[in-house]
């Protein structure tokens, strides 16, 4: 497992999304993201990536597989709840340092 690693940014992946993203979530009062959840959630996202035609809700559906009606044959309920996966996305961060409370508009800062 340790191999797979060396495919990603480990120090990126861990030390600044996991760690700010987590820390985003517990500051709107959420609760932690601990490595496998967040190994997961890139998972998903790589595998969904993979395949088109499907929106991101069908992979949440809980409807059987059949080619006809319902062709998404993933079912990420056993892995993560959708509610879990949205709230990653939310609160996504790809740095520990907070944003700037400045907007630049046309040129100028706006606080």
């Amino acid at each position: 497992m340790d191999g797979y690693f060396n495919l990603f940014l480990v120090v990126l992946l861990f030390d600044c999304c996991m760690d700010g993203t987590s820390q985003a979530k517990v500051e709107n009062g959420g609760r932690q993201v601990d490595c496998d959840k967040f190994l997961c959630y890139i998972g998903l996202w790589l595998l969904m990536a993979t395949y088109q035609g499907w929106s991101k809700a069908d992979f949440w559906d809980n409807k059987s597989f059949n080619p006809r009606t319902n062709p998404c044959p993933f079912k990420f309920n056993e892995l993560m709840t959708r509610g879990c996966f949205e709230e990653i996305i939310s609160e996504l961060c790809f740095t520990k340092k907070a944003p700037n409370p400045f907007v630049i508009v046309f040129g100028r800062y706006i606080r």
